[in-house]
């Protein structure tokens, strides 16, 4: 079994269901057993053990702040419980009055990691907050065609990361965000790229560049949508352009019923479409050219749903 594998479990929100499946590999000792040392110290464990490989005290203290945050909610604890320890956790560190929510102590960090020379970029990677917080960003543009049309994209390079939310938290790096889309560009996180043959690789040309320019295009045309059928669409995209089973074998294992969990429930949504298609016995069998006119026959379904609900207000289809 990959090292990989077992750390998709963590797409749900969770390490526990992870630690106990290595607990059970690590009886056999080697790089099992490594894990659930490191899993153990970092999860389980009082104080647990991080490492930080910034210097500056005030950036010590924001990763401190949230690392203990992931810890609790990766644990089973709520958010209800942890949120206001964390607001006080960051409110110490500002040296500021006490602030009424998460959202303005995330806006002061903003400016403060500015003024240091870094960039922090709050909010929530669903179902958890976390932070990105990396020290270069080189701009780009490109041009990214799609079944739709084409969409001329600026691209940030980013490069340097002390922190890259709870996924990369929880799996030590193996898992993460590689990036992300708003109204100012596209923004791409190179490390979790590197490790796929770079920028000129499918990872990139297809999981990030047509994924995300896909978000782009739904974003102007359905501004409401929900996040479980924004994912599914670009996850759609993805097999669209395919030329390997990658993209496909990760849908199939991080695929969970769970709404709240909007990555899993669009793997869910998808793998179930590719069933009734191709069949899910045969789904990682079948020759890749079905596999795409597959993907694209579901995305002009859901397309045509959107537009029948009403591409203004609709919100989901799925």
């Amino acid at each position: 079994m990959r090292e990989r594998d077992v750390h998709m479990r963590c797409l749900q929100g969770s390490v526990l269901e992870t630690y106990d499946i290595v607990k059970e590999l690590a009886k056999d000792g080697g790089k099992w057993a490594a894990l659930e040392r490191k899993m153990h110290n970092r999860f389980f464990r009082d104080p647990p053990l991080l490492r930080f490989r910034v210097k500056d005290p005030f950036a010590r203290s924001v990763l401190k702040a949230y690392a203990h945050y992931f810890i609790a909610v990766l644990t089973g604890q709520t958010e209800e419980t942890v949120l206001p320890v964390l607001l006080r956790s960051l409110t110490s560190v500002l040296g500021a009055d006490p602030v009424g929510d998460i959202d303005e102590s995330e806006s002061r960090l903003t400016v403060a990691f500015a003024e240091r020379g870094l960039h922090f970029l709050g909010g929530r990677t669903s179902p958890y907050l976390g932070p990105y917080i990396w020290e270069r960003t080189v701009e780009r543009t490109y041009t990214v065609d799609l079944p739709d049309g084409s969409e001329e994209l600026t691209v940030y390079l980013l490069s340097g990361f002390l922190m890259r939310s709870w996924l990369d938290f929880a799996t030590f790096g193996v898992l993460g965000t590689g990036g992300w889309a708003t109204d100012e560009g596209l923004f791409c996180v190179v490390e979790a790229y590197e490790k796929h043959g770079g920028l000129g690789a499918e990872s990139f040309r297809v999981s990030f560049l047509k994924h995300e320019a896909q978000h782009v295009a739904d974003y102007r045309k359905f501004p409401r949508l929900e996040a479980a059928d924004l994912e599914y669409r670009a996850k759609l995209m993805e097999l669209v352009y395919a030329r390997s089973r990658r993209a496909l074998r990760q849908f199939v294992r991080e695929a969970a019923p769970k709404r709240e969990l909007p990555h899993a429930f669009a793997s869910h949504a998808l793998v179930g479409g590719l069933s009734s298609k191709i069949g899910r016995e045969c789904m990682l069998d079948v020759p890749l050219p079905i596999v795409r006119r597959a993907a694209l026959q579901l995305y002009r379904e859901h397309t045509e749903r959107l537009q029948i609900a009403g591409a203004d207000t609709v919100d989901t289809v799925l």
